[in-house]
């Protein structure tokens, strides 16, 4: 019975080391793996601070009068009536005021076939800006160079020429050098809406 003593005892040492100690040997176990990604998740959470930080900084630097500009190239909200008195503004500087002047939203139509209504697939909204002038073609030339460079993002989309005046037409159905022209403007601008 001597004999068989420790037997029994590392025997009841073993069956006590998997009924109470291998369940926590393995909490343990799990909690270290849960530390590591914790710590891992930290880890990338100071980077991405630092990254913001980084950026703040940057966004910070950028001067008043930039930020303006960029708020222009596609403005934050609809303001039909500052886009039309900007383009006026472009056009009287060559002298050609514009007029029949509408404005619409662009319906847009995805590839099923089914048209987009009020729920817009893009970030922006898509409006058409349609107008007419009265002028000399070199006049209209820098009119659209200036719209081109402006600060509000614009795609020309068709512009139609018939001649004003009662003089003689070329074969090519161009009214001579100096004669005016009426012009006829589509075009597209964005907002974000």
């Amino acid at each position: 019975m001597k004999t068989l003593r420790p037997f029994i005892v590392i025997a009841i040492a073993i069956g006590l080391l998997y009924i109470y100690a291998w369940p926590q040997w393995n909490a343990v176990a799990l909690l270290r793996t849960r530390n590591l990604e914790i710590q891992s998740a930290l880890g990338k959470a100071q980077e991405l601070t630092a990254i913001r930080d980084n950026l703040m900084q940057q966004y910070n630097a950028i001067s008043p009068d930039d930020t303006a500009k960029i708020a222009r190239v596609v403005p934050q909200k609809y303001e039909p009536i500052k886009l039309v008195a900007d383009v006026n503004a472009i056009g009287l500087q060559y002298g050609m005021a514009i007029r029949d002047i509408k404005l619409s939203k662009v319906t847009e139509v995805d590839t099923t076939g089914a048209v987009q209504g009020a729920a817009p697939v893009s970030p922006y909204i898509k409006r058409q800006l349609s107008f007419s002038t009265i002028g000399q073609y070199k006049n209209f030339l820098l009119f659209i160079s200036d719209l081109e460079t402006s600060l509000q993002l614009m795609d020309l989309q068709k512009v139609d020429v018939t001649p004003v005046t009662q003089g003689p037409v070329s074969k090519v159905g161009v009214a001579p050098a100096g004669g005016t022209l009426s012009f006829k403007v589509d075009l597209y601008t964005y907002w974000i809406e």
